[in-house]
C-alpha cells in the first residue's frame, strides 16, 4: 500500500495542502513552507515510497504527459535508433514519457479499431513513423481523432519532420566545387526500397541543381558502372570527384581504383552520405543524416501544437551535418 499525502503530512508535521503543493508542482510550490520543510517533505516522500496518482493528475491538468509513437509492423518502417534516442532525450527533459505501439496495415486502416486505439491509448499526441505504403486511411483517421500528430521522415507539406536531402546533395556538390572540381559525378544506388529511393532522388536533384548553377553538366551513373574501372582512367571526361549516394558503394569503388593504381583523394575525391564515416581505410568526408535532431524536433513541434492548441503545423526539413574526413583534395592539374 502506497502512502498518501496525509501520511506524509503526518510524518513531517505539516498540513496536507502544503505537502500537495510541494510534491505536485503547484505554481507556488509550497510558497508558505520554508526550504527546510520542503526538503523534509521530499525526503519523507522518497523514504516512504510515495507515488503520484497519475490518473488524478491527468484529470486535473487535462494532460497525460505521454506521447505515443506509432510504428508499422512492416520491416520497411524500421525506426533508426538515433531518432528514438532524440525523442526519448527531449521527452525526459520536459518530464514526459513515451508509449510505443506497432500495428499492421489492417489495423492502421480499420475505421473502428484505429480511432479506438488512439482514444484509449492515454496520450496527448502521437509521432508517426510509417513505411511509404502506409494505408491512406490512416491520415484521415488521425485527423478525425483530433489528436496532435507529427510524421517522422516523411517529406509532406504539413505536420512532418524529415532530413533535407535536397540541401544535402547541393551541399556535397558545392563543397567539391569549392575544392576546384568541375567533373563531379553522382553515383546513384540501386536500392529499390521506396524510402531510400526517395532520399536518393532528392540528393540527386540537389546535386543537379548545384551543377547547373555552376554552369556544369551533371553526370549521374548507377553504381553498376563501377565494375568498369577503366571508366576512371581511359575516359576523356573521367570525373575527378564522386558523390556516392550510399557509402555501401565506396569499398567497391576503392577496390577498382586501386586496381588501376589510383588513390583517394589524390586521384579521386569522395563525398558520401552515411551515419558511418569509416566506409574505407580512412575517414570519409560525408554528410551525416540528422536522425537525432529529427527525433528532438519532432517532439518540440508536437509540444508547440499543445501549447498553441493547433492540429496542423508547417513541416520542417532538418539539415545534414558535415563529418570531416580525409577524402577531398584539389584535382590534379
Amino acid at each position: 500500500m502506497y502512502p498518501t499525502l496525509q501520511d506524509i503530512a503526518r510524518e513531517v508535521g505539516v498540513s496536507q495542502p502544503v505537502v500537495s503543493k510541494v510534491l505536485n508542482g503547484g505554481k507556488s510550490m509550497g510558497a508558505n513552507a520554508s526550504d527546510e520543510t520542503k526538503q523534509k517533505i521530499i525526503e519523507a516522500a522518497d523514504r516512504m515510497g510515495y507515488r503520484r496518482h497519475m490518473a488524478a493528475v491527468a484529470l486535473k491538468k487535462q494532460r497525460f504527459n505521454v506521447i505515443g509513437l506509432l510504428l508499422s509492423s512492416d520491416d520497411r518502417s524500421e525506426l533508426p535508433p538515433q531518432i528514438l534516442r532524440g525523442i526519448s532525450d527531449h521527452l525526459k527533459q520536459v518530464g514526459m514519457t513515451l508509449s510505443i505501439s506497432s500495428l499492421n496495415a489492417e489495423a492502421l486502416k480499420d475505421s473502428y479499431k484505429m480511432p479506438h486505439i488512439l482514444q484509449e491509448w492515454g496520450i496527448d499526441g502521437v509521432l508517426i513513423h510509417q513505411n511509404p505504403f502506409h494505408p491512406e486511411q490512416i491520415e484521415q483517421l488521425i485527423w478525425r481523432s483530433r489528436i496532435p500528430a507529427m510524421w517522422i521522415n516523411d517529406p509532406r507539406e504539413t505536420d512532418a519532420i524529415y532530413a533535407d536531402d535536397f540541401d544535402a546533395g547541393k551541399k556535397a556538390t558545392t563543397r567539391l566545387l569549392a575544392a576546384c572540381h568541375q567533373r563531379i559525378q553522382f553515383v546513384a544506388s540501386e536500392d529499390r526500397e521506396p524510402c531510400s529511393h526517395r532520399r536518393m532522388a532528392q540528393r540527386r536533384a540537389g546535386y543537379e541543381h548545384a551543377m547547373q548553377e555552376a554552369g556544369l553538366h551533371p553526370d549521374v551513373v548507377n553504381k553498376i558502372i563501377l565494375n568498369q574501372a577503366e571508366h576512371f582512367t581511359t575516359s576523356p571526361h573521367a570525373p575527378t570527384a564522386v558523390i556516392a549516394n550510399s557509402c555501401d558503394s565506396l569499398p567497391h569503388l576503392a577496390i577498382h581504383l586501386a586496381q588501376q593504381g589510383l588513390r583517394i583523394p589524390q586521384d579521386l575525391s569522395l563525398v558520401g552520405f552515411s551515419p558511418h564515416p569509416y566506409a574505407l581505410d580512412k575517414p570519409v568526408t560525408c554528410l551525416q543524416v540528422p536522425h537525432y535532431h529529427i527525433g528532438q524536433h519532432a517532439v518540440k513541434e508536437l509540444l508547440k501544437k499543445f501549447d498553441e492548441k493547433r492540429i496542423t503545423s508547417d513541416s520542417m526539413a532538418i539539415p545534414h551535418n558535415w563529418s570531416e574526413g580525409e577524402t577531398i583534395a584539389p584535382p590534379r592539374s
